[in-house]
């Protein structure tokens, strides 16, 4: 790092790729593979931004460490607040209680009907996103296929949606 500091490009390319699985190991303890695999590019990413802050007089691996921990306290703290409005969930604090979980004063259509109200608020491509991830539960990787676009969009576009439900909700 000290090397990468001083402008050492392929120091730098070094140590991102030797940090690489010791940072993985480090989440997979927590997580699963997939989880892990996004939590070591958000943790490079932060090592990147936060490079200048390292301080040489300071053991390096710790320093990463404590970003790494971060990064994943961040992860899971989002992934809850993702869990509190998912259309599918018991646990949604932000949606009426006869949206998380029908009960005997509302019928099944009425139901249907409150989801659609909600969905409406969202631009078509994204309704129809939450509509085949959400409701139908097809995975990120079969709604990546079927909207022809990348994981990656797949999932920021459900990110999107789903916050955007939360915002309007607690309005």
């Amino acid at each position: 790092m000290k090397l990468a500091q001083a402008g050492d490009g392929a120091a730098y390319r070094a140590l991102l790729e030797n940090l690489r699985p010791w940072i993985r190991s480090l989440h997979a303890a927590h997580c699963s593979q997939a989880d892990a695999d996004d939590l070591v590019q958000e943790t490079l990413l932060a090592i990147h931004q936060k490079r200048q802050t390292y301080d040489p007089a300071h053991p390096f691996l710790p320093w990463a460490a404590a970003i790494a921990r971060y990064k994943r306290i961040d992860f899971f703290r989002h992934r809850h607040r993702l869990r509190e409005i998912d259309l599918g969930d018991e646990a949604e604090t932000h949606m009426p209680q006869h949206l998380r979980s029908p009960d005997a004063t509302l019928s099944e259509q009425q139901h249907r009907e409150e989801v659609e109200q909600l969905l409406q608020k969202l631009p078509a491509e994204q309704q129809q996103l939450i509509r085949a991830v959400k409701l139908e539960g097809i995975s990120i990787q079969e709604a990546a296929v079927r909207f022809s676009r990348s994981i990656a969009w797949v999932k920021v576009n459900t990110h999107r949606a789903i916050k955007s439900l939360s915002s309007q909700n607690k309005r």
